[in-house]
């Protein structure tokens, strides 16, 4: 399979995913995310990439939130399960999620990151 194809793929199926993936650097700001997470909050996916939680509409309601979370994740290594959050959508209303987070892993095996799968309770 060509790279370029088997990228096309790789977002093809994170678009596909029956949830809100997202991944963000160490700083928090993001890296990017599946079509899944943009339609939620109301944004297209490469307008969200450099951005905070800060930054983005409904998002910033909870951005210090998260950004505690996600310091966890980064600073400790270790995957954060099962977080029961609140999360905005594009029309203000507030979204009752559950969310696991795992350190985002270079190839050399540095943390660089996280990366998010957020559920809507009413999914589960």
């Amino acid at each position: 399979m060509h790279k370029r194809t088997s990228e096309e793929l790789l977002w093809q199926s994170l678009d596909q995913v029956p949830g809100y993936v997202y991944w963000k650097d160490t700083k928090g700001c993001y890296l990017g995310c599946n079509e899944e997470f943009a339609r939620a909050i109301g944004v297209k996916k490469e307008a969200i990439i450099g951005k905070k939680d800060a930054e983005i509409n409904h998002l910033a309601l909870e951005a210090a939130h998260y950004a505690k979370l996600d310091q966890e994740v980064c600073r400790s290594g270790k995957p954060k399960w099962g977080s029961h959050e609140l999360m905005y959508n594009q029309d203000g209303k507030p979204v009752k999620v559950v969310t696991n987070r795992k350190p985002l892993i270079n190839a050399e095996g540095s943390i660089i990151g996280i990366i998010g799968l957020s559920l809507p309770e009413v999914w589960l």
